[in-house]
């Protein structure tokens, strides 16, 4: 999901924005980049099928499982949209970041230097769905930190 409309932010600061986030979780999981964020995150179990996380004034409501690969993006993508609150963003801004806090560049960095960068991997590495690996790797900012990366 990479949001409709057009990027209002510059998408190097998004990416530093998630790398930062995922630099102080220390890892992937929604539970330790929502406290990173300082998000609070309350059971939304009882949410209509179709809403996987809610933005609240004060948190998110996550269904249970968020770690599990389709109510993960879209937990990160409302988590996005709580980090992206003191600026002035888009829509496509929030499902951009959404898909940069779930496979940041630090991390992608590191599978470059050991050893090739694909999506069933990333997909493997950070509990996505293949087609939003596809979509991060894709991205302009991911393929020039690849070609450095992975220069002899």
């Amino acid at each position: 999901m990479t949001g409709g409309g057009v990027p209002v932010m510059n998408t190097w600061k998004i990416e530093y924005l998630a790398a930062e986030l995922y630099h102080q979780a220390g890892e992937l999981s929604v539970h330790a980049l929502a406290s990173a964020a300082g998000c609070t995150l309350w059971n939304g179990d009882e949410l209509p099928d179709s809403v996987q996380a809610l933005l609240m004034p004060d948190g998110l409501m996550v269904r249970s499982g968020c770690d599990e690969p389709e109510i993960k993006l879209m937990t990160l993508h409302e988590l996005a949209r709580w980090v992206l609150r003191p600026y002035t963003h888009s829509e496509c801004d929030v499902g951009q970041m959404g898909l940069m806090i779930a496979a940041p560049l630090p991390l992608l960095q590191r599978m470059a230097l050991s050893g090739e960068v694909h999506a069933e991997r990333l997909s493997t590495a950070t509990n996505l769905p293949i087609w939003a690996a596809e979509k991060r790797l894709a991205m302009s900012t991911v393929q020039s930190i690849l070609r450095v990366s992975m220069k002899p």
